[in-house]
């Protein structure tokens, strides 16, 4: 049995299993995630610290189900947590996960934002490289 520290933070292999090995798909998939998930991180912060464990709930369920999509594991697996505390109705197991959501949102950005970079500089390499050769 995994535990959330057996889990990477991002794991680019998740998403080329789910929609093939597509860089740009993988480019645009990304950047909707990072936009979407930190609203979503946003919108559950202020849902928990107003104790409206429905929307906490329903918003840990939708960004648990996009984490997992794009890989961003440990993430996905905070969202399910909380969303198991919710059902139980166990505040404090959801206080607990919830306080740790930015950290595993921050973390899987990096990986992603790095990936990003990577593959927008190989881009644009390979563009020049083109140019240069005619």
């Amino acid at each position: 049995v995994l535990t959330l520290a057996d889990l990477p933070d991002w794991d680019i292999e998740v998403l080329k299993k789910t929609v093939g090995n597509n860089t740009a798909t993988h480019a645009r998939l990304l950047d909707k995630f990072c936009l979407g998930a930190v609203e979503q991180v946003e919108t559950l912060l202020a849902a928990n610290a107003a104790g409206d464990w429905h929307t906490v709930g329903q918003v840990a369920h939708k960004l648990k189900s996009s984490a997992r999509a794009v890989g961003a594991l440990k993430l996905g697996e905070t969202c399910h947590e909380i969303e198991q505390a919710v059902r139980q109705a166990d505040e404090a197991a959801s206080l607990l996960w919830t306080s740790q959501i930015g950290i595993h949102l921050e973390r899987a950005m990096g990986g992603i934002s790095g990936w990003q970079a990577a593959n927008r500089i190989d881009a644009a390499a390979g563009t020049a490289e083109a140019a240069s050769q005619q």
